[in-house]
C-alpha cells in the first residue's frame, strides 16, 4: 500500500470543506429521490433544476478545497491595544514524592438507630502528633490508630478513599482529593438502622490511586449491648507493595498504561509482568514464585484473558495459593467470569464509553478515507 493511501487511515481533525462536502452530497441525493418520487415526467425541467444547482455547488466546494490546499491560513496579529501576557509567579518544586502515613478514627460500638462519623487521615510524618490532637478533638468518644499504613504518593495525584460498611448506610460512600503533600481528612456519615442491623460488623476503607486498591483499613464495629470491653484488635491494616499482573498477550499495551498510572501515583510498588523476565529463564517456576510472594492479584480480565489458557491457569494458582480476597478484577472489555471469579465485578460503563469512542473514530476515518 503506497503512502498517500496509508496516511488515509490516520485521524485528522475535522475539516470543513470535508464536512460541507458531505452535506452537499445528502442534499443532491435528497433532491434526486425527489424528483422521482413525488414530480411527474411532464415537469422533467424543473424536476431536474434543484438537482443541478446542487451539482454545480458541489463542483463548487470541491474546487475551492483543491485551490485551498497548501495554504497556510493567516496569521492575525494582536491589537496594539491588548496587554501583554502576564506570567505565573514561580512556585517550589514540590517533591516527586513525599511519604505518607495513614491513620484511622471510629468508634468501638454504636447502638441502633444513631449515627457517627468515620476518619481516614492521611498526612506527612512531621505533622504527626498535630493530626492525633486533630482528630482526637474532632470526636473524644472515637477511638484513633495511626500509622496503620506507610507509602509514599506522587505530589499532585487524585487519591480516592471509599467505605463499606455490610447493613449500614454510607454517605458518600466514595470521596476524592489531591494530595499536596501536607494532610488530608476524609469523613464519612454511618448510619445504623434501628432494625435489621447485624451484632458485628467491620468498617472496610480502601484507598485506591489509578484504579487500584493501595490500602485496606477494616476496623471490627459492635452494634448493641454486643460492644466489649477493653481495646479494639484491628482485624486487618493491609500494605500493597508486591503486585502481579496478569493478562492476555495482545492486551499488553493497556494493561501497561493502567501499571505506568500506577507507578507514576505511587512510588513503592513491585508490579511484576511477564516482561520482567529475563532471557533463559524458567518462567514457569518464576511465576509460581512470584505469585506465591505477591501481596495483590491483579487480573486484567477481557475475551482475549478468557481465552487464555495461561491466564487461566495464573488465575486459578493464585486462588490456590492466596484466596479470593486478594484477587483485584479490571475489566478492559465486557466478558462472563468463571464460575470461581462470579463474585467479582466485571462490568465497567467506562468500557462501554472506550467502545463508542472507538466505533465513531472508525466510522471517521472510513469517511477521511473517502473524501480529500
Amino acid at each position: 500500500m503506497s503512502t498517500r493511501y496509508r496516511r488515509r487511515f490516520h485521524l485528522r481533525p475535522p475539516n470543513p470543506r470535508q464536512v460541507l462536502l458531505l452535506a452537499a452530497v445528502v442534499m443532491a441525493a435528497g433532491a434526486l429521490w425527489l424528483a422521482r418520487e413525488r414530480w411527474t415526467p411532464i415537469e422533467g425541467i424543473l424536476s431536474d433544476l434543484p438537482f443541478l444547482v446542487v451539482f454545480l455547488g458541489v463542483l463548487g466546494v470541491v474546487r475551492e478545497s483543491a485551490r485551498g490546499k497548501g495554504e497556510p491560513p493567516a496569521s492575525r496579529a494582536p491589537p496594539a491595544s491588548a496587554p501583554p501576557p502576564r506570567t505565573s509567579p514561580s512556585l517550589p518544586d514540590p517533591s516527586p514524592a513525599t511519604e505518607v502515613l495513614l491513620s484511622a478514627s471510629a468508634p468501638r460500638g454504636a447502638e441502633p438507630g444513631c449515627s457517627f462519623v468515620a476518619r481516614l487521615a492521611a498526612y506527612v510524618p512531621a505533622l504527626r502528633a498535630s493530626t492525633a490532637e486533630l482528630l482526637e478533638r474532632l470526636d473524644p468518644e472515637a477511638e484513633t490508630y495511626l500509622d496503620l499504613r506507610e507509602c509514599r504518593w506522587t505530589y499532585g495525584a487524585r487519591v480516592v478513599v471509599r467505605l463499606h460498611a455490610a447493613g449500614l448506610a454510607v454517605t458518600p460512600a466514595e470521596q476524592s482529593f489531591v494530595w499536596r503533600g501536607t494532610r488530608d481528612l476524609v469523613d464519612f456519615q454511618v448510619d445504623v438502622p434501628e432494625e435489621g442491623a447485624p451484632a458485628r460488623t467491620v468498617l472496610r476503607f480502601e484507598v485506591v490511586l489509578a484504579g487500584f486498591v493501595v490500602a485496606t483499613i477494616a476496623l471490627p464495629l459492635a452494634v448493641g449491648a454486643s460492644v466489649p470491653e477493653g481495646g479494639r484488635a484491628l482485624e486487618t491494616a493491609t500494605p500493597t507493595r508486591r503486585w502481579f499482573a496478569s493478562h492476555a498477550r495482545r492486551d499488553r499495551r493497556r494493561v501497561l498504561d493502567r501499571v505506568a498510572a500506577l507507578r507514576s501515583a505511587m512510588r513503592d510498588v513491585e508490579i511484576f509482568i511477564d516482561r520482567s523476565l529475563l532471557p533463559g529463564e524458567r518462567w514457569r517456576r518464576r511465576i509460581e514464585e512470584e505469585i506465591a510472594a505477591c501481596e495483590t492479584f491483579l487480573l486484567f480480565w477481557s475475551p482475549r484473558a478468557r481465552r487464555s489458557r495461561w491466564v487461566a491457569w495464573e488465575w486459578k494458582l493464585a486462588l490456590e495459593k492466596k484466596g479470593i480476597d486478594r484477587f483485584q478484577l479490571h475489566p478492559l472489555a465486557y466478558a462472563p467470569p468463571p464460575p470461581e471469579l462470579a463474585e467479582l465485578q466485571v462490568d465497567d460503563e467506562t468500557n462501554d464509553l472506550r467502545d463508542a469512542e472507538g466505533w465513531l473514530l472508525s466510522a471517521w476515518r472510513r469517511v477521511a478515507a473517502i473524501v480529500p
